[in-house]
Parts: structure tokens; C-alpha cells; sequence
């Protein structure tokens, strides 16, 4: 039976507002604690909790609550304190002390499916508006820190709360409408545009959409950087500001009548805003990145990669599960790369140039775990500098300097933020080893030939896999501190892992080719979009099987150079040239796809890539006439005389009698 008041709670004498200022003295205690309690203190605060109300505030004071599995449930509390009990409830440090991720889960999953229950059955009762609003003002410790089991209830129970908090405005949208032969409508929903790895990662995944299969829709709060906006202008989205008041941001996306809604930024435990966006329906379709399910109602499918490390599996999702070839970690850094970097050596940062350098991305918040590794890893070689490197752009918290600098390990050393990702990627090409280096980082490393050492459980691994890198992922910290040992000790051995990075890059792997990722996300919408409409939205929700593409776009050069000339002949050379540039990154001694590149460039009205093009073509096949001729062209468009009547003798002295000569003679004598 439905419960219509909340039950009445014992009526002790007490002062509710020294007990409310109590519960909000200890959440604040309890967010800077960055330890377990001590043995005396669990003590204390248990025994404290049989002496009623006063008690209970009391032991808040001495413990944090997910330590003290013995707390009452709200309905023991007077309605007056719901609210303040529940933010001393939903306070945790920023990263738990080691050992006790089981111990904050299991209070986690139990304090929000309390709340998640009292919502359900009385949410006008004041108290349990309260402690909702406890709950949407808390900060909830990193999902990674919690067990699978808990995680997945932890988000179940998050939607609950949620989808009682938003109420009537969760209401279906428009059916999905076939698609035929129109593109499909495609929002991509930023909480703000900046240089960080979700934008980045919708750079790499969303600038090279073809237009006519996607028409994009970039969505966010915040009017993006220019170079952003201008970056994804030139892919043909079209950018669209969001109001700040809930209620109009919903209206403002459904009046944009979309097919498809991916929400970009990672869908984090905390519940505003996008989480609460993520659980309203606002077009047929709507998409999430991540490892972790959501527990959000709004949420159809979780694109997760086949190789993503680790891999979700469908037990574990609340979503249906879409799996894209290679893995989901893909980043584009370019815009954030000028050209004036300054350059950096070992001698600029204090380095000797025979010390071994093994380079980390810098923590965003203590992680006692990582930093017992490193303490090890640092004691067993003591010869060897670790750099951690922190984010582009980002000054590092000097809680986060705190907790570096407890370590006391001289060979530890926190850098600067590099300014932007030349400057991160100039430091990485300084490093012998990197070893837990994480998100556009790791991307970065790879990229300037810098073999990563990680663990089987890291994300970044899967970059390892679709680079075909396999041997530098290890089972377990202790087989990779086996391995760096072997490394530093073996300089010929470390060389040679080195090569076969940059062997493994040369040939351009998935995640690294933007023009293949945009295509198979294109794809995965698609057939996602299509089965949508032909089965009906609850029979396509409820199917466990998570969704494929029958066939990834090809890598193979001579297809990728067919579908650049198809391209050509359609007149659509802005696509042709990041095809071909694909096609030459697996086959850049062909001749013929280097003259091909270059008649792209030229129909897109590049004439110096075009023209830069010809040489290496030439550089291969010095007796291509075709391009001699073409060069000829451009050098006349560019004013080069000289270079032009050098062009035209070559490509006369190779096929005399071609009927396009008289008119180049003509052109250049004009």
C-alpha cells in the first residue's frame, strides 16, 4: 500500500539547530578526510550512537557515514533533520581511502535507494524534499572507485531519483520517422565547448561526418571558443545555445526535432544537469560514450568500443550496449596544437639526457593506489625520474600538490601544465617509458613514438590493442614492474619497442584516423536509427544483444582510394581529401594516390597541398605526364612562371603529342 505521510518520529527533547549546524560541520570534516577512520574512533562514534539524536551528530563528527554500516534509516530521524543528516550522509573525500571502495559503495547503493523508495511513495512530504535536495547538491566519489555490483545499483537507483524529481517532464517525443533517403538529424549535447577530452573526443568522432547521411547539431550552455566553433562550422554543424533554466533547455532541444541525441560529456554519478537531461526523453534516439551504464531512463544505447578495456558487458548495462570497431578512446587535438610551439629539451627541464624518464598524466584527485605503485615503482629504481604531466591549460589544485608532495620521493617530479597539446606533445617525445598516462595523453604519446607500459585493466590499453601493441599490456602491476625493470636495464630492447610504436602508427590504427571513425559512428546511428523504426521503440530498448556493424568501414588502401575517387566524381572533394589522406597513410608510396590527393586539394581550391602533392608524387614516378602537367596548372594559377615552363618542358619531353600542351604553351605565353 502507497504510504501517504511520512511515519511519526520519536520527539526527544533536542535543539535542531545546533543538531542541523552539527550533520553540515561534519559533511564538511568528512569531504576532507583523506584516510580511514582510526580503530578508537570507529569506536567512539559507535558507541556514541546509542545515546539517541545527540549521539548521532556526535559520531558524524568523528567518522564519515559510509564507515558506520549501523546508521539508522531517515525514518528514525525527526523530519527536521533529513536534509542536513542526508548532506553529512552523501559526503565522501574525493577519492576513498584505500580498502574501503566496498564499504562507500554498499552506503551509496543503500542511502539512494532509501531516498529513491521515500521519493517513489511521498516526495511532497518536506523531509523527503529535503534530502533530495541534499542528494542533488552532493558531489559523489568517481564511479571507477566503485565494484561493479555497486555501481550498477549506485546508477539504477540514481535514475530512480530522478525520473521522481522531473516528474510530468519526461514525456515521450515523436515516434522515430523512417529516414528513406533524408539525413539524419544528430544532436551532440556539450555541457560547454573547451578544450578538454570530450570535446576532443567529439572532434575526432563527429568533424568528418558526412553531411548528407548526418546533419549535426551541436548543443551546449556556453558560447564555445572560436577556433572551436569555427572547427565545427567547417564540418557543417550548426551550433545552438541552450537557455539556463531546465524547463526551456528541454523545450529548446525537442523544438529541435532531432532523430538522434548523444550526450557528449561523460554522464558522471552527479546529478545535474546533464544527468537530469539524460533522463528525459527528448528525441527517438539518444546515445551515450562510456564504459559504465548510467542508470538513466533517457539513455537507449552505451557506444562502447569491441577492444575498449575494460569491456562493458550487457549484465552490467541498463542501456542496450552498441559496439564500434577498435575501441570507443579516439581523441583530435589539433585545434589545440598551433604551429609557434617553443621547443623543450631534457637540459631546459633539469634532466640529464642517459637519466631513464618514465612520464604519467598527473592525478586529478588523490588516488592512494596509483601512488603506492609509483612509491614502489620509484624504490625499486632509484636511477629513474617519474614526470607527472598535468592537463593542457590546467593548474594543478595545490590539494593535488599536497598530496604529491607527501609522497617525499625526490625522483618524483610535478611538471607545469603544458600550455596547450604541442607543448604536452614535445614533453612525451622526451620520455623513455609512459606508464599511466590517460585520455588525449596516451593518444599523444603513441603518436610522437612513445611505447606505453600499462595494465590489462587500464582504459588506455584498448590503444594498445587496435595498434596491434598487444605486448605492452601486462596482466598485473607486478608483471609491469617486471617489464619496465627489463626495459631500462636493456637500452637495445627499449629501441626496439620504441620502432615498433612508430611502426604500428605509421599505418594510421582506427582510433587514430578520423575520416574511418566518422564513418562507422555514421554507420552505428544508421542502423541503430533503422531498427528503431522497424521493431518500435520498447521491443528495440528491451533487446539485450548489443548492436553491431555488420561491416566496419575498410582500412584497405585501394578501397579508401576508390572511395576518394568516387568522391572526386561526385564534386565532392572536401570529403575526397581526408579519404585519400587515409588511403596514404597505409600506402604512401603510391604514385597514383598522391597525384589523386592532389587534384582533390585542387578542386577544393588548395593549391599548395595540391601542389605539394605533385612532388611526392613525381619524388615516386618522375615520369607521370599527367602530373606534370597538372603542376604546370598550378603554378600558373599561383604566378610561378618559372616552375610552370619547367613543367611543361618535362611533360612535353614525356608524351609530345598530348592535346592539352598547345594550351598550357598558350596559357603560359599569354
Amino acid at each position: 500500500m502507497v504510504q501517504s505521510r511520512l511515519p511519526a518520529a520519536p520527539a526527544p527533547e533536542f535543539d535542531v539547530e545546533t543538531l542541523k549546524s552539527a550533520f553540515l560541520a561534519a559533511s564538511h570534516a568528512a569531504k576532507a578526510r583523506d584516510d580511514a577512520a582510526s580503530a578508537t574512533a570507529l569506536a567512539e562514534a559507535r558507541a556514541a550512537l546509542g545515546r539517541g539524536l545527540s549521539g548521532l551528530a556526535e559520531a558524524a563528527s568523528l567518522v564519515s557515514a559510509f564507515e558506520l554500516p549501523e546508521l539508522p534509516p531517515l525514518a528514525k530521524l525527526p523530519d527536521a533533520l533529513w536534509g542536513p543528516c542526508f548532506t553529512w550522509l552523501l559526503a565522501f573525500p574525493a577519492q576513498p581511502p584505500p580498502g574501503r571502495a566496498e564499504a562507500l559503495g554498499k552506503h551509496l547503493v543503500r542511502r539512494y535507494e532509501e531516498l529513491a523508495g521515500w521519493m517513489e511513495r511521498n516526495l511532497a512530504a518536506p523531509a523527503v524534499r529535503e534530502a533530495a535536495d541534499a542528494y542533488l547538491a552532493s558531489s559523489p566519489p568517481p564511479l571507477e572507485t566503485l565494484r561493479t555490483p555497486e555501481r550498477v545499483a549506485v546508477q539504477r537507483a540514481r535514475g530512480r531519483i530522478l525520473r521522481r524529481v522531473l516528474g510530468a517532464a519526461a514525456l515521450e517525443t515523436r515516434p522515430a520517422r523512417a529516414r528513406a533517403s533524408r539525413a539524419l538529424r544528430l544532436g551532440l549535447l556539450h555541457a560547454r565547448l573547451d578544450r578538454e577530452a570530450a570535446t576532443f573526443a567529439t572532434l575526432a568522432r563527429c568533424a568528418l561526418l558526412d553531411p548528407r547521411r548526418i546533419e549535426v547539431h551541436i548543443v551546449t550552455f556556453e558560447e564555445p571558443e572560436a577556433a572551436l566553433r569555427a572547427r565545427l562550422e567547417a564540418g557543417a554543424a550548426t551550433v545552438h545555445l541552450l537557455p539556463e533554466a531546465l524547463a526551456a533547455r528541454i523545450h529548446a532541444l525537442r523544438s529541435l526535432d532531432l532523430d538522434c541525441l548523444l550526450f557528449a560529456d561523460e554522464l558522471s554519478p552527479h546529478p545535474q544537469p546533464l544527468a537530469q537531461l539524460a533522463s528525459l526523453r527528448m528525441a527517438p534516439l539518444q546515445l551515450a560514450f562510456g564504459p559504465r551504464t548510467t542508470g538513466l531512463a533517457g539513455i537507449d544505447l552505451l557506444v562502447a568500443g569491441e577492444l575498449d578495456s575494460p569491456a562493458p558487458q550487457p549484465r552490467d548495462c541498463l542501456e542496450r550496449l552498441a559496439l564500434l570497431p577498435g575501441c570507443s578512446a579516439a581523441w583530435d587535438c589539433s585545434v589545440d596544437r598551433p604551429a609557434d610551439c617553443p621547443p623543450v629539451s631534457r637540459a631546459l627541464l633539469g634532466f640529464a639526457e642517459d637519466q631513464p624518464l618514465l612520464l604519467a598524466s598527473a592525478p586529478v584527485s588523490p588516488d592512494h593506489e596509483k601512488l603506492a605503485r609509483w612509491r614502489r615503482l620509484l624504490a625499486e629504481t632509484p636511477h629513474a625520474t617519474l614526470l607527472l604531466i598535468p592537463e593542457p591549460g590546467r593548474e594543478t589544485a595545490e590539494s593535488i600538490r599536497s598530496f604529491i608532495y607527501s609522497a617525499a620521493l625526490p625522483n618524483l617530479v610535478l611538471h607545469e601544465a603544458p600550455a596547450d597539446h604541442a607543448a604536452l606533445a614535445s614533453l612525451l617525445a622526451l620520455g623513455d617509458l609512459g606508464i599511466d598516462l590517460s585520455g588525449p595523453a596516451a593518444a599523444l604519446a603513441l603518436e610522437t613514438g612513445l611505447p606505453l607500459i600499462l595494465m590489462a585493466g587500464q582504459a588506455e590499453a584498448a590503444l594498445l590493442r587496435v595498434a596491434g601493441l598487444g605486448e605492452n599490456i601486462l596482466p598485473d602491476a607486478d608483471a609491469r614492474l617486471a617489464e619496465l625493470h627489463h626495459l631500462l636495464a636493456h637500452r637495445e630492447a627499449l629501441a626496439a619497442r620504441r620502432a615498433r610504436v612508430g611502426a604500428a602508427m605509421e599505418t594510421l590504427p582506427r582510433f587514430a584516423d578520423h575520416y574511418a571513425l566518422a564513418a562507422d559512428f555514421a554507420a552505428l546511428l544508421e542502423h541503430a536509427h533503422d531498427e528503431l523504426v522497424s521493431r518500435g521503440p520498447g521491443r528495440f530498448r528491451r533487446d539485450r544483444a548489443p548492436l553491431r556493424l555488420a561491416t566496419p568501414h575498410s582500412l584497405h588502401p585501394g578501397d579508401l582510394h576508390a572511395e576518394g575517387l568516387a568522391l572526386l566524381a561526385e564534386a565532392r572533394p572536401e570529403r575526397a581529401v581526408p579519404c585519400l589522406l587515409s588511403a596514404l597513410q597505409r600506402a604512401g608510396a603510391d604514385p597514383a594516390l598522391w597525384f589523386d590527393l592532389a587534384r582533390a586539394y585542387r578542386a577544393a581550391g588548395q593549391a599548395l597541398p595540391a601542389i605539394e602533392s605533385l612532388e611526392a608524387c613525381l619524388r615516386l614516378h618522375e615520369g607521370n605526364a599527367a602530373a606534370w602537367r597538372l603542376l604546370c596548372e598550378l603554378a600558373a594559377e599561383a604566378g610561378n612562371h618559372d616552375l610552370a615552363r619547367e613543367a611543361l618542358g618535362i611533360a612535353a619531353s614525356l608524351a609530345a603529342e598530348h592535346p592539352e600542351l598547345a594550351a598550357l604553351r598558350a596559357r603560359l605565353d599569354a
